[in-house]
Parts: C-alpha cells; structure tokens; sequence
C-alpha cells in the first residue's frame, strides 16, 4: 500500500537517496580499493619472484635441490601471503612447497616457454581458495620456471572489511538523516497538524479555535491567514445570529399585534374593550394607540 502521509513519503525518499548514495559510493571506493590492492599484490608478487629467482638461479644450475628446497621452505615461512612456490623444468617439479606433491593441473596451468616475459594467472583451487599465480623464467627459462602463488584470501578478506566499513558507514548516515528528517518534519508538519484539528473543530461547530502562531515563514503567515479567516467567520456568525433574533422577535411581535387585531375586532361592549386596554398597558404593548382608536370609534 503505497504510504499516505507527507512524513512516511519524505522519509522513504530520504532512505532511498542515501542508500542508493551509500551504495554507489560504497561501490566505486571498494572498485578503486580493489584495483589499488591488485596492482600492489602483483608488484609484490613480481618483486618476490624476480628476487627468488635470482637466489635459486645457481641452485639449479648446479642441481642442488637440497639448498633449492631449503630455499622455499625458507621462503614460504617468511611471507605469509605466499600459498607455494615451486619450481619446474621440462614439466618436471624440481622442488615445492606442497605436502603431497605438485598438482599435475597446476603444473600445466599457467605455462610459459623459454623466450617468454613472466606472466600472471588466477587460479582456483579444488578448496575454493583463489591464487594469484606467477610465472617467472629463470635465466630465459635455461634453468626451469619459477612459480608462485599469492593467496587472494588477505586481499578479499581486506575488500570485504571495506564493504562492511562502507555499509557501518552508510547505515550511521542513514540514521542520522532518518533524525534530521524527523526533526525537521516534526517542525513542519507541527502546524499542519494543528491546522487540520482546527477545521475539525470548526465543522463540530466551535469557532473559537485558533492555531499557534510560530516563527515567520510560510507555514506561520497560513497559520494567520486561518486565524484571520476564522475571526471573521465568528464575527458573521454572531451578525448573523443577531439577526435571526430580532427578525424572530418582529415575527413574534407582529404576530401578537395581529391576534390583538383580531380580539379588538370581536369585541362587542365598552367594558371588554377596557379589560382589554387593561391587559395590554400592564404588558407595555406598543400598539395601545390602534386600540384608542378603536375605543373613540365606539363612543361616537
């Protein structure tokens, strides 16, 4: 049912602006966030690799895969945010970081050749962790390709944390327009509502009402235009009133003196025409002059 009241309309419209402002601005700071985020994780990603790879490059090149592995292993202890690191040669893990060995999909995922720049590739694991996968040959891919993987977990974790910031954010505004609105609906709607008790009150009858006049704006200068305007009805009224009084009392008078008429005419002796006289002086009836008329009509 769509809202009848002036204060539940401006109330839905000011919610509505400031969530789809909320929501808007919310969007385009976690999107720029979030771009800013990705291009740090893939510098940092690059710097990892071009600084492993330059470690490892002699390792390799002399097949020593216990100070290769030890160099992972070391590593992976010191940067929480990388999820493994190997490193492979003709499609061969020469040493990783994984428990149960190098997935055959993730060794083929993401494969660069010798003459090829390093390259970045997100992959989903089996989990549903998602990882940012670099590729990096080492010395133009002579001594096999190194491959890192940076969880997106820390990353999504922070967007997410950004969103919940933004929504906090958004709701406390919200709330504190939802106030201001109020208030100010509260201030406006005040005289309106009295108005309308008013014109109740006056359509029961009672023309001594009258509305509060506050401030000087638009709503206080109708509030004593309505003040004016009742004033004047209660000044007619009474006219009015006044009026229907004394028409009632000429009414009532003028039907007397036609009854008085009428008795006058059916009288028939002197003595009922002086009881009448009489009856008329002791109820100072201002017709007495008809009846002395009719009193010296008699004697001649």
């Amino acid at each position: 049912m769509p809202p009848k009241s002036l204060k539940s309309k401006l109330i839905i419209a000011v919610s509505a602006l400031v969530i789809t402002s909320g929501l808007l601005i919310s969007y385009l700071v976690t999107h720029r966030y979030s771009s800013s985020l990705f291009d740090t994780i893939t510098a940092q990603a690059e710097n990892l690799g071009h600084a492993v790879s330059l470690e490892t490059a002699d390792h390799v090149l002399i097949n020593d895969l216990v100070a290769l592995q030890r160099l992972l292993d070391h590593q992976i202890r010191s940067n929480p945010s990388i999820g493994y690191l190997f490193i492979s040669r003709d499609d061969q893990a020469l040493a990783h970081t994984f428990e149960k060995g190098v997935p055959i999909d993730l060794l083929e995922a993401n494969n660069v050749t010798s003459g090829d720049g390093p390259r970045f590739q997100e992959i989903a694991a089996t989990s549903g962790e998602r990882y940012l996968d670099f590729a990096r040959p080492i010395l133009g891919g002579k001594a096999g390709v190194l491959r890192l993987g940076i969880s997106e977990k820390h990353y999504r974790e922070q967007i997410t944390r950004l969103w919940v910031q933004m929504a906090a954010l958004t709701i406390a505004i919200l709330l504190l327009a939802l106030a201001g609105t109020l208030l100010f609906l509260r201030r406006l709607t005040s005289p309106i509502t009295a108005l309308a008790q008013a014109t109740q009150e006056i359509d029961k009858g009672d023309l001594g009402v009258r509305v509060p006049v506050k401030g000087n704006d638009e709503v206080a200068q109708l509030s004593s235009s309505f003040n004016e305007m009742v004033a004047r009805m209660e000044e007619y009224t009474h006219r009015l009133e006044e009026q229907t009084m004394d028409l009632e009392r000429a009414h009532h008078q003028t039907r007397t003196s036609c009854g008085i008429l009428r008795e006058i005419g059916s009288l028939r002796t002197l003595s009922d025409i002086r009881g009448i006289s009489t009856i008329l002086f002791q109820f100072s009836i201002p017709r007495f002059a008809i009846i002395s008329r009719f009193v010296k009509a008699d004697f001649s």
